[in-house]
């Protein structure tokens, strides 16, 4: 077993996966990249509030001179990258089984104590973006 096969992400992680996992399974020919992509989109939502702290504490506005400066070759790559990153983690050698099968015997109230988890975090990682992007016009200095 390689390195990359031992990494896996924390346990609420995992459990996103295999609650996004359930609900695209019936609705999807392959639920596994489906859930790949609601994690891709969960880790940018993080990486967007952990930028715009990051130019505050700094005081330079990596957003404006990093992200939306760059061209649209640098952001398509930066996505790319994220997109590889969230696949070593959920579907390399078929990690998503292993994930699958570590949930799939859970009880309805390990289910609902999961799901409000799971709740708090998707609402806290959408208000932590949107505390970012508030980050990140206050850090600006050609903000209005």
């Amino acid at each position: 077993m390689n390195w990359l096969e031992r990494i896996h992400p924390p346990w609420f992680y995992r459990y996103m996966y295999f609650k996004s996992y359930n609900l695209f399974s019936k609705v999807s020919d392959i639920p596994h990249l489906a859930a790949e992509y609601i994690m891709f989109i969960t880790v940018l939502f993080q990486f967007g509030f952990l930028i715009g702290l990051t130019s505050i504490v700094s005081g330079i506005d990596i957003w404006g001179e990093y992200i939306t400066g760059s061209s649209k070759i640098e952001v398509g790559l930066f996505a790319i990258l994220f997109m590889i990153i969230t696949y070593l983690l959920f579907i390399y050698k078929k990690k998503w089984k292993r994930i699958v099968a570590e949930f799939e015997g859970e009880s309805k109230k390990q289910g609902k104590r999961g799901f409000l988890y799971l709740l708090v975090y998707f609402l806290g990682s959408i208000g932590l973006f949107a505390l970012g992007v508030w980050f990140v016009t206050i850090s600006n200095p050609n903000y209005v």
